[in-house]
């Protein structure tokens, strides 16, 4: 069965949801611009071609690994406000964000320095340590799910997406002799049929970060010769790739890139740590986590990111899913609270 034509789904409506236009397309079905026309607002509606999951029990494994997605909250992950199925189509309603996937950035400048890599490598880590704290796998991190906003700027942020859907899909499709995910950034024990665990992410996110520095991934060629790289032959050192990045990066990446789970680091923090720069990214990227969820109210959240952090208004709108006029509200109130003597809770 395949997606209807481009235009069958414009301007019609899903559940809640009318699509307006088209963002992109992939393997698994489109992506459009939608409003939701419940709480009056834009989001990013992926709609899975129908032959995905076909049947009863296939819709409820797909609902409820969604519904894990839900509960992530984090200021690096694409917030999933939902999904659902109609009219034969499965759909996820994600947040809208302007910007470019990593996959993007990457054909345009091929590798990026070692600064800028470092600082997507920790906010996409960060997201991931949030995932894997929930006793959670995203199993299929590689740049195209990674979105960038405010693009080659100081304040670019990465954002992790499709969490969840990876897994949905393995599980709806109970594929034989086959997985999903993109063999670039599959780790060994995912090319062989194994369960995914939080050290198939880290791979992952190993195979993404040599890209980032060298240009190039890993393994390169067909989808069968590079599953039977990941398994059987070593990458070449990072170094020899990319001569210009410091030694304990590459080093660092080159053993998350260990064939066996056990070899590479205990976890995702272990392995940003080992990485100098990444870490002081993953730490920033920490305390913004903290600071939203700690604060009692919007006003503290936004105060405390545009005072500790020097964000600006736009930026803390993207990372709390705040609309910009709400944030620039918020700040004022803040400022006028100051000016009266107003506790600061």
């Amino acid at each position: 069965m395949n997606m209807p034509e481009s235009d069958s789904l414009v301007g019609t409506e899903l559940d809640e949801f009318r699509p307006l236009r088209i963002l992109g397309r992939g393997g698994m079905g489109v992506v459009y611009e939608a409003e939701d026309l419940k709480l009056g607002r834009k989001v990013a509606l992926k709609v899975l071609r129908p032959d995905l999951a076909e049947g009863g029990h296939a819709r409820e494994r797909f609902q409820r690994e969604i519904d894990l997605a839900v509960a992530i909250e984090h200021p690096y992950v694409v917030p999933v406000y939902g999904a659902g199925f109609a009219r034969q189509h499965f759909y996820i309603a994600m947040r809208l964000i302007g910007g470019q996937d990593l996959d993007k950035v990457l054909a345009r400048h091929g590798r990026l320095d070692e600064r800028r890599a470092l600082r997507i490598l920790g906010q996409v880590a960060s997201a991931l340590h949030a995932v894997h704290l929930k006793g959670l796998v995203h199993r299929d991190v590689k740049p195209h799910n990674v979105l960038l906003w405010s693009v080659d700027n100081e304040e670019e942020h990465a954002l992790l997406t499709d969490f969840g859907i990876a897994k949905a899909l393995d599980d709806t499709l109970n594929l034989t002799g086959g997985v999903i995910g993109t063999s670039a950034y599959m780790a060994p024990e995912v090319c062989q049929h194994e369960s995914a665990s939080p050290a198939s992410d880290q791979y992952s996110l190993a195979c993404m970060a040599y890209e980032l520095l060298a240009g190039l991934p890993p393994f390169r060629g067909g989808t069968a010769e590079v599953r039977r790289a990941q398994v059987e032959q070593p990458p070449t050192p990072l170094i020899e790739q990319a001569p210009q990045v410091s030694a304990s990066v590459a080093a660092a990446i080159d053993r998350a890139l260990r064939k066996q789970p056990e070899h590479r680091y205990p976890d995702i923090k272990t392995f940003v740590n080992a990485a100098t720069g990444a870490e002081e990214s993953f730490q920033r990227s920490e305390r913004i986590d903290r600071v939203i969820k700690a604060a009692s109210r919007p006003e503290d959240a936004v105060g405390a990111l545009v005072t500790d952090f020097g964000l600006s208004e736009e930026t803390v709108s993207h990372l709390t899913d705040l609309e910009e006029t709400e944030v620039i509200r918020l700040r004022r109130q803040r400022a006028r609270d100051a000016l009266v003597g107003r506790p600061q809770r």
